[in-house]
């Protein structure tokens, strides 16, 4: 049987309803502001420390506000993908566990993935820890022994063909920038020792139609039309941004993983410490380009035309492939350095 509400009644439930609403999208409100108050240290004049403020002022515990920052910064790092934003605290706390260049793709992921179309902190819960690294033990990866496969403690010697710009290493204290643009394409040389590898390049997932004049891939993505919303298949090489590469190589992984994607291979600068180069080094052979005993060497990118390479690139690269014929990458891409694959 419906009991009917009375109008002094249905009033009440419009008020508290709207206050339950406006609860739900303060936790972003709350965040930004203890985000400005600490960072401007506008605490100072009263209180010593930023968690002596949150905890006599509001009676907060330093990890609720710092899970309340977190997750104010997430929302806005989502909120450049898409409209659909985390609801509650609870919801956005699973991102901030995340990279900020993947909380936008998880979370996108957990909406699309829904069941009924009800996103619940569980569900992007159990979506974000896809995109973290396993948590299984570390595998330890060994150099393949195969013929002209060479250790990390043996020179090896390039052949002719292969064209590296000799530099001296970053300062210790050198820290990689995001560069003013992302439009630096692959050499020649390289793409071509890729479609050996591959047989051929079916897509270009982060790419332009100057880049294609080299690639030559049967599609191509360009950052307009957004490759991180699509689905990759076939023979895929991979290039990703400088500023933003964990998107591009995550779902490169989820990709191939998935069985879309035939083989690929995955070209990033040498950023072993970071979550995404850890997922792909625990999981696929690599190629350290130009690791010569003694000094580095570095692959000379090209943004105008491909036979005027740019020599000012100050990062070691690897290249990763991805395949059920890692002899033949051994093959190709041993002449440009050592090579690793997983025992």
């Amino acid at each position: 049987m419906i009991e009917l509400l009375v109008e002094a009644e249905n009033t009440e439930l419009l008020r508290h309803e709207k206050t339950i609403e406006q609860g739900l999208k303060t936790f972003v409100d709350v965040g930004n502001a203890l985000l400005a108050i600490r960072d401007k240290r506008l605490y100072r004049q009263q209180w010593g420390t930023f968690e002596d403020y949150c905890q006599e002022r509001w009676g907060m515990e330093r990890r609720h506000a710092y899970r309340l920052m977190d997750a104010a910064q997430s929302v806005e790092n989502v909120s450049n993908w898409t409209q659909t934003l985390p609801a509650t605290e609870s919801q956005a706390r699973p991102l901030t566990k995340l990279e900020p260049d993947l909380q936008p793709v998880a979370w996108q992921r957990a909406v699309e993935t829904a069941p009924n179309g009800k996103v619940t902190a569980a569900h992007v819960e159990a979506t974000a820890k896809t995109f973290l690294p396993p948590n299984a033990t570390p595998v330890k990866l060994q150099p393949t022994q195969a013929a002209g496969v060479r250790t990390l403690v043996t020179p090896y010697v390039p052949s002719d063909d292969v064209r590296f710009v000799p530099a001296e290493p970053p300062d210790d204290d050198e820290v990689e920038e995001e560069q003013s643009g992302d439009e630096y394409y692959t050499p020649e040389y390289i793409i071509d020792a890729a479609r050996a590898v591959l047989g051929g390049i079916d897509l270009d997932p982060a790419s332009c139609e100057r880049a294609q004049g080299v690639v030559q891939a049967g599609e191509y993505y360009s950052r307009e039309e957004n490759g991180l919303t699509k689905t990759w298949r076939g023979s895929v090489w991979l290039n990703p941004p400088f500023s933003k590469p964990s998107p591009f190589v995550m779902k490169m992984i989820e990709e191939y993983e998935a069985g879309n994607v035939e083989s690929a291979i995955v070209l990033t600068n040498n950023s072993t410490e970071t979550r995404w180069g850890q997922a792909l080094l625990s999981r696929y052979p690599v190629c350290f380009v130009g690791a010569n005993e003694g000094r580095r060497s570095r692959i000379s990118f090209w943004r105008q035309t491909p036979d005027n390479p740019d020599p000012s690139n100050r990062y070691s690269q690897m290249i990763f492939y991805l395949g059920e014929d890692p002899q033949k990458f051994v093959d190709v891409f041993s002449k440009f350095g050592p090579i690793l694959e997983k025992k």
